[in-house]
């Protein structure tokens, strides 16, 4: 019995496909003379399923028929034009896999050559004319040949290896069917993307977070140095001089150095890698009779700076 779907030929009391899951209806068979070339025909298309793997048999069997037929060797392969490498390693062709992969590679080294040629100028470009035009029109349009090629060649190695029909096709499903190569390549690839994102975006987070936490601690040190200002102002001073007696700010080795001015203002400058130059300004105001900071002056930049420096 005949599958109306992918056309393989099946046991007389099947009830589905075993390449494609079709349920099966009562097709007849061909008898008479022709049935030495059913059977031929039937035992090849057999072997396709097994080297070609039954989940896809149904795609790529009608085209072998054509190809079996004298069919034109060109048919487009859609896979083959969106993820060629990937296609070509899943359906264990290396050897054009590797050609695929190198193929940039030889291109440039060309390239290289033609720009080291007096009078090169502009036509060094077209090296990659011929290239582009095998990687997304000739390629995709031959893929089923090529698959197709691959598939005899397979058969036609397992009858140097065993007359037995099961055997063969035991053989052609070991050799041909689908490598999990492409699952394992496009696991890793997607795990590094994943984590360069992730490492894209956290690592530059993480520093300016580093680096706010800096800024914050080094205006802490700038305490004792308001405390100063404030008391030359309460004892007096104006506010033009109310720094006058106040030194730079010392202590344990810090990221930033704090100078106090005649008139009060404090400058922190930064020294840290990151902020390295940058400086804040505090500079004091009067408000009802005490001193107010205001601190949004200076050289550093906006997202370093806690929310009242903004």
């Amino acid at each position: 019995m005949f599958c109306t779907r992918c056309g393989l030929r099946n046991a007389a009391d099947a009830r589905f496909c075993f390449a494609c899951g079709h349920a099966l209806g009562p097709v007849p068979e061909t008898a008479g003379d022709t049935a030495p070339q059913a059977a031929r025909t039937d035992t090849l298309e057999q072997m396709y399923a097994a080297a070609v793997g039954y989940r896809r048999v149904a795609f790529y069997l009608p085209r072998f028929r054509s190809f079996d037929a004298g069919g034109r060797s060109l048919s487009w392969n859609w896979p083959a034009f969106f993820v060629s490498f990937y296609w070509l390693l899943y359906r264990k062709l290396w050897g054009w896999a590797a050609l695929y992969f190198f193929g940039p590679l030889a291109a440039g080294i060309v390239e290289a050559f033609i720009t080291a040629l007096p009078g090169a100028g502009a036509a060094t470009g077209l090296i990659w004319l011929p290239y582009s035009i095998a990687i997304w029109i000739v390629l995709p349009a031959s893929a089923n040949w090529i698959y197709y090629r691959r598939v005899q060649t397979l058969i036609a190695d397992t009858a140097a290896f065993t007359g037995d029909h099961s055997a063969r096709l035991q053989l052609l499903a070991a050799r041909g069917g689908t490598s999990n190569a492409v699952v394992v390549i496009i696991v890793i690839l997607a795990t590094v993307f994943v984590l360069g994102v992730v490492a894209a975006v956290a690592i530059p987070a993480y520093q300016d977070y580093a680096l706010r936490a800096v800024v914050v601690r080094e205006l802490d040190r700038t305490r004792a140095a308001k405390r100063c200002v404030a008391e030359g102002y309460e004892r007096g001073a104006t506010l033009a001089d109310s720094g006058t007696a106040c030194a730079p700010a010392s202590g344990a080795p810090a990221d930033a150095a704090i100078e106090v001015a005649a008139d009060g203002r404090i400058t922190v400058t930064f020294s840290r890698a990151g902020l390295h130059g940058q400086t804040i300004v505090l500079e004091p105001r009067e408000d009802g009779g005490s001193l107010q900071w205001d601190c949004a002056g200076g050289t550093l930049a906006r997202r370093f700076r806690p929310a009242q420096c903004r």
